[in-house]
């Protein structure tokens, strides 16, 4: 096991103000319950006081407990001794875990080893708590300031400090699909989910152009990064204003429309990237709905983009959005268990492969993209029997009125009028 230096002590010192804070947060807890208990005491002391003096129960104080004291100094220390023997526990098995001889930049591991127990902590409360709550700021300062000393220990360029805001700040929202407080698809989008996206959009930029040193790290990009993108593309509507109804506006801005071209290219690299390590197989037996999430923000990303090639009047064919498109949508409608996709991932877990399937291919988008496929660009996708994938039986004509306005601008740049 390496040690970071000096960074050893600062990284015990956040670790014992991370179990002082943790503590006080648990009787802070216990604070609100006496006070809620109160009330709740006086009420059935009353009751039982009528039923004494009219002889049908014992006495009060022979029935009923007393409230919760205000102060509590014996709950207090129960606490902070429980949670220093876990935050101990943990911070242990950390070390052990990322401080080998195959890890990098042990000095700002110091600082990870010693925040990884406080974010356990803080994911855990948001089972129950939004990301957001104002109960739990106190606990994310405390983890932001972690993560600002020990980001500064990495070198310039390493990729390392975007896995760090992934694990650390942006878990609750991905696994949970949560947006910030007060944001949903009718209200004006709030400053802080422009914030939040602002943050996740830079992140992914982090992961994708940046090497990471560190080859434990590089894993976790390798697991994360599809989810994280997935998310961004999901609820990047809120650029616009409201989300709901954004789709085509944010598809005629060139600048978010450029980001997601961006993006895209970063899912094909990650892609390059799984099978270079002999990762995708791991990924295969260990993770299939990453496999499937890769997929579904993969070809979504890339329908959107058929959109925004007709209003910038760029639309071909020939184009790269195109041609990658197609040949994801041979791979995902085969009905070549070798080849497949869809039919790949059923032999492990059928409704997500249904789901999956299902939404790629025959919600609106992917009726779009089959018509400008099929009808405009004249590639031969699997014929209807192919389609059928054991799933769904596809109309043979797709309905594409929601889009009259790209197929008149995708017919006419084709045609040449």
């Amino acid at each position: 096991m390496h040690f970071g230096g000096i960074h050893v002590v600062f990284g015990l010192f956040f670790l014992l103000l991370s179990v002082l804070w943790v503590a006080l947060t648990i009787y802070c807890l216990y604070f609100v319950a006496a006070l809620l208990d109160r009330p709740v005491m006086k009420y059935r002391r009353s009751v039982v006081t009528q039923k004494w003096i009219a002889g049908t129960s014992s006495a009060p104080d022979e029935v009923l407990r007393l409230p919760l004291p205000w102060m509590n100094r014996s709950f207090f220390i129960k606490s902070l001794r429980i949670t220093g023997i876990v935050f101990v526990l943990l911070y242990g098995w950390q070390r052990t875990k990322w401080m080998g001889d195959d890890n990098r930049h042990y000095a700002a591991k110091e600082y990870w080893v010693s925040g990884q127990p406080l974010s356990g902590f803080r994911h855990t409360l948001t089972f129950i708590l939004h990301p957001d709550n104002p109960l739990t700021r106190h606990l994310t300062f405390l983890q932001q300031v972690i993560y600002d000393q020990g980001i500064s220990c990495l070198p310039n360029g390493d990729g390392e400090m975007g896995v760090w805001k992934v694990q650390w700040f942006y878990r609750p929202y991905i696994e949970k699909l949560e947006r910030t407080y007060g944001d949903n698809n009718k209200n004006e989008t709030s400053p802080r989910m422009i914030h939040l996206l602002n943050d996740v959009w830079e992140t992914l930029r982090i992961l994708s152009t940046s090497d990471i040193e560190d080859p434990s790290m590089e894993k976790i990009y390798y697991d994360r990064f599809a989810f994280v993108a997935s998310y961004y593309d999901l609820f990047n509507g809120h650029y616009i204003g409201v989300f709901g109804g954004a789709g085509t506006k944010l598809l005629k801005d060139a600048y978010h429309s450029k980001r997601l071209i961006m993006l895209s290219h970063w899912l094909d690299e990650l892609k390059v990237k799984w099978e270079k390590n002999n990762y995708d197989e791991t990924l295969w037996r260990e993770q299939p709905d990453l496999v499937a999430i890769y997929v579904k923000t993969s070809i979504s990303i890339k329908q959107q983009l058929i959109s925004y090639l007709a209003f910038s009047r760029t639309f071909s064919c020939d184009d790269p959005i195109i041609s990658d498109l197609f040949q994801q949508y041979r791979d995902l409608m085969s009905d070549d268990p070798t080849k497949s996709i869809a039919l790949r991932l059923s032999q492990v877990d059928r409704d997500m492969a249904t789901k999956i399937y299902e939404q790629s291919i025959y919600k609106l988008r992917g009726r779009l993209a089959i018509y400008v496929m099929e009808d405009i660009c004249h590639y031969e996708l699997p014929r209807e029997s192919c389609r059928l994938i054991k799933f769904y039986l596809v109309p043979s004509s797709p309905d594409v009125r929601s889009y009259a306005e790209e197929i008149s601008l995708i017919t006419t740049l084709v045609n040449g009028k």
